[in-house]
């Protein structure tokens, strides 16, 4: 059972005596008791029962409040409190009777409540403050209490009334930093009515509008401060069909000075779905289209000179190709039949840097062609694992040579619609890159997977590997990374030739490596429907 408060024990122990009083009185008096006595009687003992039954009343309805009540002695220690303040703070009355009512404070606020000069003084307060709960967790409390004195004027408790005002906080706090936010953005915000006349403006309206103060603005329509060049009023009939509208405006200042605004328009509505109020906020993009457009002209102009190289690298490649066939056939010509060897030596370099000059000439020729936007591929449907095997038996001869092991682990039964001879030659181009960089009796790996509308392909090696800047540089134009890649049998542009055809497929490419003599993997990414 839970201890009854001191206070109610008082006034019932009060009533007790009055009714033993006039008890005795009564009997007092002469036995033979008169009518008028005894009417006397009952209706004592009739007050007596109508005050026992509003203390019960009272009780009952304190016990049941549904806000928090808590009693406390001259003490200042917890006599009573409620079921509500039981629920609110989360301990068992038992925890909290008898003990002092600061330890149900933070330190800090205690000190602010000041509580020994108020019991002091006595009265009625009220003001917001925290308190713990049992989890050691603090809640905001909006607590209104009273000091209790007897017919002395001496302290004898007081009374607290507590009410949880956790969430209101939260909300004014919400709407503190939203004031923040809207007091603090680059973003020209202003409130207006259904009629757009204007409510409230923020700094930064004032600044984009060159107005000094907001007086100059409340009261007044939006559409004559502002005036767009658009309808504006479709605007806000959009946003009043889905809420919220948001795009580009052009409007003017009273210094005729357009602006570019990037504007968003949000209707506000009251509890029955009524929207009364407009919110509208502008962002100055007159800056920011400006430089938009000149990159637009630069990006055209860039697109030009790249479209002039690639034109004037195709037709530099035709007049450099057909001189240097006649040599590539004349040379090996000279070679057999010449028996001097010294001579024979120089016409072997000879033909080694005319064939070089004939390949680079080519894949200048490809890379100007796959850089067009003219060129088109001849898509069909192909057997991947086909093709492999087909560009791993076009290479026996290179794979012999340094006794490297080409393992083909791409699945059998997935058909890509690809460029047949385009597929062959990126295939082509990564095997003899890797054979390049691999050592005799290595090994070379080429794997597949399915990736949701893409297939991966892997192309791994245990060769000489790269360092995380050749990596980044490996599919640049004329790149040959190192010492080790800079020969005779390189134009620099197969890896750019393979990222260029890929691209055309629709897919990605990249390269990765552990590290230097550590190995690469090539791999890439082709859409099954092209």
């Amino acid at each position: 059972m839970h201890k009854v408060p001191n206070i109610i024990k008082e006034l019932k122990e009060e009533e007790s005596e009055k009714y033993l009083i006039n008890l005795s009185d009564i009997l007092k008096e002469k036995p033979n008791i008169d009518e008028i006595e005894c009417l006397d009687f009952s209706r004592e003992l009739k007050n007596l029962d109508s005050n026992i039954n509003l203390l019960k009343t009272y009780k009952h309805i304190i016990e049941n409040s549904s806000i928090a009540i808590m009693f406390t002695n001259h003490k200042e220690e917890i006599i009573f409190l409620n079921d509500y303040a039981e629920k609110l703070l989360n301990f068992k009355k038992t925890d909290l009777l008898i003990r002092h009512v600061s330890s149900i404070f933070p330190p800090d606020e205690w000190k602010k409540i000041n509580f020994h000069n108020i019991s002091k003084k006595g009265g009625e307060y009220q003001f917001e403050t925290k308190m713990i709960k049992k989890n050691r967790l603090s809640i905001d409390i909006d607590l209104s209490f009273n000091i209790l004195k007897n017919k002395e004027g001496k302290t004898i408790g007081s009374i607290g009334i507590m009410r949880d005002i956790s969430d209101y906080k939260k909300r004014e706090l919400n709407f503190k930093i939203k004031d923040y936010a809207i007091l603090s953005t680059i973003n020209a915000i202003c409130f207006t009515n259904m009629s757009l006349f204007i409510t409230y403006v923020n700094p930064s309206f004032l600044r984009m509008w060159q107005y000094d103060s907001e007086k100059h603005l409340i009261g007044k329509s939006l559409l004559n401060i502002c005036k767009f060049k658009e309808n504006f009023l479709e605007k806000i009939n959009d946003a009043n069909e889905n809420n919220f509208w948001s795009g580009e405006l052009l409007a003017e200042g009273d210094s005729r000075r357009l602006f570019a605004l990037q504007t968003e328009i949000t209707l506000l509505k009251n509890k029955n779905n009524i929207p009364n109020w407009i919110m509208i906020s502008f962002l100055d993009i007159t800056q920011k289209k400006r430089m938009q457009k000149k990159l637009e002209l630069k990006n055209e102009e860039i697109k030009q000179l790249l479209v002039q190289k690639d034109e004037f690298i195709n037709q530099l490649g035709h007049d450099l190709k057909n001189p240097l066939n006649p040599l590539l056939n004349l040379l090996p010509i000279l070679y057999n039949e010449e028996n001097n060897a010294e001579r024979k030596k120089i016409i072997y370099v000879l033909n080694r840097n005319v064939k070089y000059m004939k390949d680079l000439v080519c894949d200048m020729i490809n890379l100007a062609k796959l850089n067009s936007s003219n060129t088109q591929f001849n898509f069909e449907f192909f057997n991947f694992n086909t093709l492999v095997n087909e560009t791993i038996d076009n290479n026996l001869a290179l794979f012999k040579e340094k006794n490297i092991a080409v393992k083909n682990n791409t699945p059998k039964n997935i058909k890509i619609k690809t460029d047949r001879i385009r597929i062959l030659e990126l295939l082509n181009n990564i095997l003899s890159n890797s054979v390049k960089f691999s050592n005799d009796y290595s090994k070379i790996t080429i794997s597949a997977k399915k990736k949701k509308k893409f297939f991966e392909v892997s192309i791994n090696d245990n060769g000489i590997g790269m360092n995380d800047e050749q990596l980044k540089k490996i599919f640049n134009e004329f790149y040959k990374g190192d010492s080790s890649r800079h020969n005779f049998e390189s134009s620099g542009l197969g890896m750019t030739i393979c990222k260029r055809i890929v691209e055309k497929h629709g897919g990605k490419i990249w390269a990765n490596s552990p590290g230097i003599n550590k190995g690469s993997t090539i791999s890439f990414t082709i859409k099954y429907d092209n």
